[in-house]
């Protein structure tokens, strides 16, 4: 018989990687960090936006944000389940070739599109209608910025040159184009 497998090595078995180690300590606090390395034919950078790219995403948003939501609720099992992240590897694989710069959303939306515009020299325009959500979320839930701030786990955000590939901003459900690149400097 063996031993049920951890949260963290479900992840790591989706994402086609190994659970490799860990350090332990003592606090009066939890924390739990991790890191992933890996090994890139052709890295796609922040610093690649140009003016004319469009912004993509390849999933909904909102996942963090509901969880918080449903646990000050009292569910505690329900958010739970939100925080079961699957690495989105196969996305990215698809997006070879077709992206200029990408970045992921685990800081939140606003702030990962700070740093791409930042790195990349180039102002970005979101529109906020074509955000995807959660089908448990409605637009409302973007008024007051905190679903967009903070709180928030996302997939991969792509600003591209071309349209995704169908399978990147379908699969899964709710990705979709959510702004452009609009000047430099």
């Amino acid at each position: 018989m063996t031993a049920p497998s951890s949260p963290s090595e479900d992840c790591a078995r989706a994402a086609g990687t190994e659970l490799v180690g860990g350090d332990l300590d003592v606090s009066d606090e939890l924390f739990l960090i991790s890191s992933g390395l890996g090994e890139a034919k052709r890295p796609v950078p922040r610093s690649g936006a140009q003016p004319g790219d469009r912004i993509y995403l390849t999933g909904p948003l909102g996942r963090t944000y509901l969880a918080l939501e449903l646990f000050s609720r009292g569910k505690p099992a329900e958010a739970n389940e939100l925080f079961r992240f699957v690495p989105r590897v196969e996305e990215g694989l698809r997006l070879e070739g077709s992206a200029t710069s990408m970045i992921d959303l685990s800081d939140s939306l606003a702030h990962s599109l700070h740093l791409l515009s930042r790195a990349s020299g180039a102002g970005l325009v979101v529109e906020a209608g074509g955000i995807p959500l959660l089908p448990a979320l409605s637009p409302d839930d973007l008024e007051g910025g905190h679903l967009l701030r903070g709180g928030l786990r996302a997939p991969l955000h792509r600003p591209a040159g071309r349209p995704p590939p169908r399978a990147v901003d379908r699969d899964r459900g709710g990705g979709g184009g959510a702004g452009g690149v609009a000047q430099r400097g």
